[in-house]
């Protein structure tokens, strides 16, 4: 259950065309198209999950880095 992310983060992203492109392969059956459209939502959610992760991870490593990055670049400065 993995959704390709790059295509979000190209400039020309179109969510409409992306929505519309999703549907065109929903099934004829009705309860077949809820469950495709609810098991694509159940996807997207899952990988903006993942991305929150990983940025809050990230993020909080970079900002435990700053104050020794400071502390270089005082003793480069300084030198």
């Amino acid at each position: 259950m993995s959704i390709d992310l790059s295509q979000f983060a190209s400039e020309g992203f179109d969510p409409k065309a992306y929505i519309n492109d999703a549907c065109t392969r929903i099934p004829d059956d009705d309860k077949a198209s809820e469950r495709h459209l609810a098991e694509l939502e159940m996807k997207l959610h899952l990988a903006g999950e993942d991305l929150a992760l990983y940025l809050q991870d990230h993020s909080t490593r970079y900002s435990q880095r700053v104050p020794a990055a400071i502390k270089e670049l005082l003793r480069v400065k300084v030198s």
